[in-house]
């Protein structure tokens, strides 16, 4: 499924802070990963943005989600590799033609084209990019970049 949070899109955006509201009771919900495990909702989901209607997708606290991440930029790349994404919230993705949300209760929705609403939704007072290069004796140089809120 070609529908993934990506990072970069956080980190890269920006925009002032905006929390819409939208109910989500009101919708239909689809569980992640349980709802998803039929190549036919996929299929559903993907008609469904196309015809220009919103699909809220919801992942519960705890869920544990492999995570497949690449990035391409015009001095490097990511090769593609899988980890793994702890959500610590349960966590609402809308997902609609040229729109991308998240909500941590269904009712309150940032678009992930601003940073700074995202964090007022989900409580990050401060955000922290670290960056380093390692080099151990017997162990070749590797590089780290870590990203946090607080």
């Amino acid at each position: 499924m070609k529908f993934m949070l990506v990072i970069a899109a956080l980190l890269l955006a920006a925009g002032c802070t905006t929390v819409h509201r939208l109910d989500s009771t009101k919708c239909q919900v689809i569980p992640v990963p349980q709802g998803l495990q039929n190549p036919s909702v996929c299929e559903s989901m993907r008609e469904q943005i196309a015809r220009g209607e919103s699909v809220i997708l919801k992942v519960a606290e705890g869920e544990r989600m492999p995570l497949k991440l690449a990035v391409d930029l015009p001095m490097s790349t990511l090769e593609e590799a899988e980890n793994t994404f702890a959500f610590k919230h349960d966590t609402y993705f809308l997902l609609a033609k040229n729109k991308f949300c998240l909500s941590p209760d269904g009712q309150r929705w940032a678009n992930v084209s601003s940073p700074k609403s995202v964090a007022k939704l989900f409580g990050a007072k401060h955000g922290e990019v670290s960056f380093g290069f390692t080099s151990k004796t017997n162990e070749p140089p590797y590089m780290s970049i870590e990203v946090k809120t607080r």
